[in-house]
């Protein structure tokens, strides 16, 4: 689970990165809130956004009361280009990934993902799969009874216009005979069963 949050977080920070580029060569500070606020709002799994300049400094972050202590140096890109760390404020785990915009020319992209929210949403997609094969497996019983019912009603019907008992149609079963002739000399073998 943990390798497909950091691949998800590492695309939505890829992504942010690139539509961001534009508004820091601008200095567009608005459009670079609304592009974090977005994302925030299109992946409920993204608690946090934070932009920070080539020289380090803040240029646009989600938090209300500034960005927490030691977060700003946290994480950087590696040499490939993405870094990613497990960050942890009290009881809560965040997948924190940093992007680097425009080749680092222009700082760097983090994103924080809250790995309940995602566990939550795994649980969920399991829940309902779960529900949707129990469903069908009891549709699947149902329909099978109902279909046996069907092909299995003229057979009973024949039988019970017989009127001969269940037993006396057990032991003509046993005593064998000509199966495709068991109704046109019926009488004849509970006969033969009789003395």
């Amino acid at each position: 689970l943990s390798a497909e949050v950091e691949s998800h977080a590492t695309a939505l920070a890829r992504r942010l990165a690139e539509e961001v580029a534009r508004s820091i060569l601008r200095e567009d500070v608005q459009s670079l809130r609304a592009s974090m606020s977005a994302m925030t709002h299109v992946d409920h799994g993204v608690d946090y956004v934070l932009i920070v300049g080539r020289g380090g400094e803040v240029l646009a972050s989600t938090f209300q009361d500034g960005v927490p202590r030691g977060l700003r140096a946290a994480n950087a890109p590696s040499a490939d280009g993405v870094g990613s760390i497990l960050v942890h404020d009290r009881s809560v785990a965040y997948r924190d990934v940093a992007v680097p915009i425009l080749a680092g020319e222009l700082g760097m992209v983090r994103l924080g993902v809250r790995l309940d929210h995602v566990e939550a949403g795994v649980r969920t997609i399991r829940l309902a799969i779960l529900t949707m094969v129990l469903l069908f497996l009891t549709m699947g019983v149902l329909g099978s009874y109902a279909t046996a019912q069907v092909i299995n009603a003229p057979i009973a019907k024949h039988h019970n216009l017989a009127g001969y008992t269940a037993a006396m149609k057990n032991w003509y079963g046993v005593l064998g005979g000509r199966r495709n002739r068991l109704h046109q000399s019926i009488d004849l073998s509970v006969a033969d069963l009789a003395t």
